[in-house]
């Protein structure tokens, strides 16, 4: 049973335009759930700059180059952050579904509503990650096989790599608010997002970049952050000057999250607000499933 499906389903944007609605809505909704928010990603930020504030950065990378230092020292602040960001994006679309749908229940109900989808998308997350981890090998041995042979093919073979992995991406960039707001879990995530991107895959992959660019620049306080924090550590290397300083780079970092989850979210409320009508859904999603409206076959995920 999905928790969202009275949120959804109250939320109608089947006569809208998709630009001005993500941007505008977007933004509106972004503003209004980010607030109530900070206190929870402080505490998600927190807890991995705590983390981070113990390891010991300079003995790790005593026997290491400058710039194999900074890059080691990046990849483990990645990994230690990754699991709580995680976190972040998934409360983030609860809460995104929840204000639109006008039925704002905190972001503590959020979270525990999140925490319910952590392993279908935990179980999404990994399938879609074999999908591209597959792609990658087979492309590589053909380029490897294609310098043995004939080297002009290696460079193309690469870029065809890279235009299909954006492709994808782009094909499954509903799945999280799939799992999440739409109550689906592996293979039928992935369905549901290609079939929501089918058909509009440019129209979708416009409003993501221009959405992208305006996350690019909410990160902009978060990078400061970052250049601050390392001046200040320069001064002052104490744990508890890092821990600090690294609580509000990373939730600055957060933050910006927050606005690309919500732009993802609302892109997908509408494309699934449009499907549902194209299908001749009803008010009562129930009542739209099981007669399709006008003879209909109803609304499915996978767009067929």
């Amino acid at each position: 049973m999905n928790e969202l499906q009275e949120e959804i389903d109250a939320i109608n944007f089947a006569d809208r335009d998709e630009l001005s609605l993500t941007i505008g809505v977007g933004w509106n909704t972004y503003l209004k759930i980010l607030f109530p928010m900070m206190p929870f990603l402080l505490v998600c930020a927190a807890l991995p700059a705590a983390i981070i504030a113990a390891i010991p950065f300079d003995q790790i990378t005593q026997n290491m180059g400058v710039s194999r230092a900074l890059t080691t020292q990046m990849r483990i602040e990645q990994i230690v952050t990754a699991p709580f960001g995680a976190v972040v994006a998934l409360t983030a679309i609860v809460a995104c579904v929840r204000a639109m749908a006008c039925n704002r229940l905190g972001v503590f109900a959020d979270f525990k509503t999140a925490m319910r989808r952590f392993l279908p998308m935990l179980g999404s997350g990994i399938l879609l990650g074999l999908i591209f981890f597959g792609i990658v090998v087979a492309f590589l041995i053909l380029a490897v096989l294609s310098m043995s042979f004939f080297k002009l093919l290696a460079v193309p073979v690469l870029l065809a790599m890279v235009c299909l992995m954006v492709m994808l991406v782009i094909k499954y960039t509903f799945i999280g608010a799939s799992v999440v707001a739409g109550g689906m879990s592996g293979m039928a995530a992935l369905r549901e997002s290609a079939g929501l991107v089918k058909g509009c895959w440019w129209a979708t992959f416009g409003v993501i970049f221009l959405c992208g660019l305006v996350g690019a620049l909410l990160q902009i306080p978060s990078f400061c952050a970052g250049l601050i924090e390392g001046q200040v550590i320069g001064r002052w290397d104490g744990y508890a000057v890092k821990a600090v300083l690294g609580t509000v780079t990373i939730s600055l970092g957060f933050a910006a999250t927050v606005f690309g989850v919500t732009a993802n979210t609302t892109l997908y409320l509408i494309r699934r607000s449009k499907a549902r009508a194209a299908a001749g859904f009803g008010p009562d999603p129930a009542q739209g499933a099981s007669q399709g409206g006008d003879g209909e076959q109803g609304y499915r995920p996978d767009g067929e």
